[in-house]
This record gives C-alpha cells, structure tokens and sequence, in this order.
C-alpha cells in the first residue's frame, strides 16, 4: 500500500514539473517572438530616413570661390600704309576674371542610391582686370582693375556616388559630377534706373567631385537629416565676355549646407 501511494505522488511530481518548465518557457518564447516580429519594422523605419535613397529629395547653400581666369588678348591695329596691307600694331590689352567669391543653391533627386541629378544657380562678381602693353611708342604697360561683372550659372548635373569609397561609418559619401547649363553676364549697372549697359550670353561646363557628410538621421519630421556638402570644380565658359572670343576656364571650390528630405 504504502508503495502504490508513493508511486502516485512521484507521479504527480513529475507531472507538476513538466508543466512549470513549460509555464516558465512559453514567456521567454512569447516575448522573443514579439522583439523578432517588431525588428523588421524598426529596420524599414530606419531606412525610409537615411538620406541618400533612392527618390528622396535634397537641397543645398554653399559658398565657394572663383579662382583667376584669363580672358584671352586683343590686338589694337591700324591700317598699316604700305602697299602690303600688313596691320599695324598699336598696343596690346589682356584680360582677367579676377577670383571672387560666391553663393550656389541647388536642388537634386536621388535617382538610386548612387545616381542623382541636380539643378542648380551659382552667382559670382568678378572684377575685370586688364592690362595694356606693347606700346608701339614704346609706353610702359599697366594693369589696372576695371568694371565689375554680375555673373550668372543655370546648370544641370548628373551626379555618381562613389558608395565603396564611403567613410566615416558610411555618413561621409564622395560623388563625382558632371554637368551643363547657361551662362549670363550683366555689365555695370549704371543706375538703379537704368540697369546694365550690355548683357552677354553663352554655355558653362563643368566637371568636379566632392564629398557629402550627414549627421546621424532626425527620428522624426519632414525633413530627415541634415548634413555639409564639399565640391571642388572645373569650368569652361562658352561665350561670355572676353577679349578675344576664346573659351575662358576657371576653377572653383567651396562648400555649405545640405538638407535631406
């Protein structure tokens, strides 16, 4: 009797146990199961807000700096008297951009994660500077500053991130750019009223690279991260002033704020 009993109770024990090591588990693999269904969603979150995705928008302020550029020479000749018809050269004068700063804005699109095209207005003032020399008399020569240009860049660009060239923890991506656009220039301003006394147009074109670097993305809000942009660029202008119709090339370099949408 007393072992019948005493097998009934190792019984019960047994079960009892089962069951509180079943009880003690389902919590661990209940809560488990929540962090692994929540994790997907936090993963999608987070990549709908880094900035550089595909479709995503992007605006930029920069300030750079125009370095010196050569606006070519023109010759002053007279109309020589000899029966040769060789011209006669009174003075030569050449011309300069001189550097300037300026201010850009532009607005881009995030074509993928590594193509973007970009839109953009850059405005400068160079002062002109010029210098005459070869003095048929034999006058010294002189350089001197003269008028000041407004000058205006509307330009497109298409953009290539450099993704396996990415630094500092993947924040810091590197591009190279290319692009086109149209060039204006306006020719001192005479007064308020009565505007500039002569405009000249042509084509800008320009190649470069740069470097993008966001702060760690905003959890919230329209606008998703905010960051500093860096460029270094060549440019040939098309057209524009210069003294003697040649193409006149400059580089430039600056950066400024950018905003990721």
């Amino acid at each position: 009797m007393k072992t019948r009993t005493a097998c009934v109770l190792a019984a019960v024990v047994m079960v009892l146990g089962q069951n509180d090591g079943a009880s003690a588990q389902a919590p661990a693999g209940a809560a488990e199961s929540r962090a692994a269904a929540q994790a997907p969603a936090r993963r999608i979150s987070a990549a709908t807000r880094q900035p550089g995705r595909a479709r995503s928008f992007e605006l930029t302020a920069s300030v750079f700096f125009l370095a010196p550029s050569s606006l070519g020479t023109s010759n002053a000749n007279l109309t020589s008297n000899d029966l040769s018809g060789t011209a006669y050269r009174w003075f030569s004068a050449s011309g300069e951009f001189r550097s300037a700063p300026g201010i850009e804005a532009s607005a881009s699109y995030n074509v993928t994660g590594a193509i973007a095209v970009e839109g953009g207005l850059t405005y400068s003032r160079p002062v002109i500077a010029f210098t005459v020399a070869n003095d048929a008399e034999g006058a010294s020569g002189f350089t001197a500053p003269g008028e000041t240009v407004s000058q205006f860049f509307f330009d497109a660009s298409l953009v290539a991130y450099l993704s396996r060239y990415r630094f500092a923890g993947g924040r810091a991506r590197p591009f190279v750019e290319v692009g086109a656009g149209y060039l204006r220039e306006l020719h001192g301003q005479t007064s308020a009223a009565s505007g500039y006394f002569a405009l000249e147009s042509g084509q800008v074109y320009h190649a470069g690279a740069g470097v993008k670097y966001f702060f760690r993305p905003r959890p919230t809000g329209f606008v998703k991260a905010y960051g500093l942009r860096f460029d270094a660029r060549f440019y040939v202008r098309n057209g524009g002033f210069t003294f003697d119709g040649s193409h006149s090339k400059t580089f430039a370099a600056g950066g400024g704020l950018v905003v990721a949408f």
